[in-house]
């Protein structure tokens, strides 16, 4: 959830722990119940990992805080104007077409734009273009099977953006998920007038399902299980 600060937190699993009140974008919480979702996405966090590939791309782990207020975000910088991104490979749970949300929070450093694609079997994908300045996100397909549904930008306070799509897949079994920081718009192989173009990037998520959920941390693939909300109505009060 995100807490009255601002800031994303955990609430654990136990029948004690606190509902899950979040506070996103509002003076007044609201209780967020989702159903069971995973991200996998592994290494979500950490895009300085080694199962995230790097192309004329330099990754500095822990560069500013990030939405949950510690220390964890990594910066992305570009080492040259020629195609530069990182990718990160995520097995579906089936070799089919699925729906599928890819979510990623950025905050700007130096360059306008920052380029992300959601990918099949090449050329299938979706590609997804944002631009600081103007908050906005323009998405675009190419290849076969896949198509966008929607697009989101959620504004998470310091800075940080979190960008989402929701698409259909094709059938491959496996998705990489690129980002590319920018000083231009453009897909993230494109080339770039910018050598020194960086953004911060943090919490990748991929999920099968038509709609967005809360993010889910990863090493390994994670799953948040299906919120559950009860209500007892005592004896003495009547319901409509």
């Amino acid at each position: 959830r995100v807490n009255k600060d601002g800031l994303i937190e955990t609430i654990g699993a136990s029948v004690d722990d606190l509902a899950r009140l979040d506070w996103l974008n509002s003076n007044c919480p609201s209780l967020l119940i989702e159903p069971l979702r995973t991200n996998r996405q592994v290494r979500s966090e950490e895009l300085d990992n080694a199962s995230w590939s790097k192309t004329n791309t330099t990754v500095t782990a822990n560069q500013t805080t990030a939405p949950t207020g510690e220390l964890t975000a990594d910066k992305l910088s570009r080492t040259s104007t020629a195609a530069n991104y990182v990718s990160g490979l995520s097995s579906k749970s089936a070799s089919s077409q699925l729906d599928a949300v890819s979510s990623v929070f950025v905050k700007q450093g130096q360059g306008d734009f920052i380029a992300f694609r959601a990918q099949g079997s090449y050329p299938n994908r979706a590609d997804a273009i944002f631009q600081f300045s103007t908050k906005t996100l323009t998405t675009s397909v190419a290849g076969s099977n896949f198509s966008v549904t929607s697009s989101q930008v959620q504004d998470y306070g310091n800075g940080w953006y979190r960008l989402s799509i929701v698409y259909n897949t094709d059938t491959s079994a496996t998705l990489a998920s690129l980002l590319s920081p920018r000083a231009t718009s453009g897909q993230v192989d494109a080339t770039d007038t910018s050598t020194t173009a960086f953004a911060y990037v943090w919490g990748v998520q991929f999920e099968e399902g038509s709609t967005l959920s809360s993010y889910i941390p990863t090493t390994t693939i994670q799953t948040r299980f299906a919120d559950v909300c009860s209500i007892t109505t005592p004896a003495d009060v009547t319901t409509i």
